[in-house]
This record gives C-alpha cells, sequence and structure tokens, in this order.
C-alpha cells in the first residue's frame, strides 16, 4: 500500500483562494487560475478551505449579531397573547376543540 502525505497548503495560497472566492470565483476556476501561476492545489483543499472560512465567517457574523441584539432588547419588554378558544367563526375548530368536518 502506498500512502501519499500531502504538505499543508500555504498561507499565502490559502489567502488568494479567500479572496478569489470573495470576488465570485467558483473553486474550478480558482483551480484553473491557480495552475496558470504554476500553483497546484487539489480541488478539496480548494473547498476545504472555502468552507472552513465560510463557517468562521458565518460563527462571527451570528455572534456578532446575538451581541447587538441583545444590547438593542429591552429586558422590561413582554410580549402576551391571548385566544379565544370558543369561537366559533373559526374555519377550523367548532366549539372548543372539535374540528369543523363538512
Amino acid at each position: 500500500m502506498i500512502s501519499m502525505a500531502f504538505a499543508p497548503v500555504d498561507s499565502t495560497i490559502k489567502e488568494k483562494i479567500i479572496s478569489a472566492y470573495l470576488a465570485g470565483r467558483g473553486r474550478n476556476q480558482i483551480d484553473r487560475d491557480l495552475n496558470g501561476q504554476g500553483i497546484r492545489v487539489s480541488h478539496s483543499s480548494i473547498s476545504n478551505i472555502i468552507n472552513a472560512y465560510r463557517r468562521q465567517h458565518e460563527q462571527s457574523s451570528k455572534s456578532q449579531g446575538l451581541q447587538s441584539h441583545s444590547d438593542t432588547t429591552d429586558s422590561n419588554a413582554s410580549i402576551s397573547t391571548t385566544a379565544n378558544i370558543n369561537d366559533t367563526d373559526s374555519p377550523l375548530l367548532n366549539g372548543i376543540g372539535q374540528a369543523n368536518i363538512n
């Protein structure tokens, strides 16, 4: 059995991949661009780098969104809802909890 180990992708190449991704290029186009520069990176490595960037970016966006939301939320605010379950005008209810079957 032959085992091949690949060297980790250099950080400058990762930056090129992320920049190309942010510019709207897809994985195959990024691969062609890098090959044109004499840089060989597998499709799966390109995908892994892009996916890692997206995961990191999504997590930081969510945590920033939660922080800004908690900063603007009034801690004394409350919501109260009521429903009249005896409302016979409902197309789904006829009396209390009975389905209206026609």
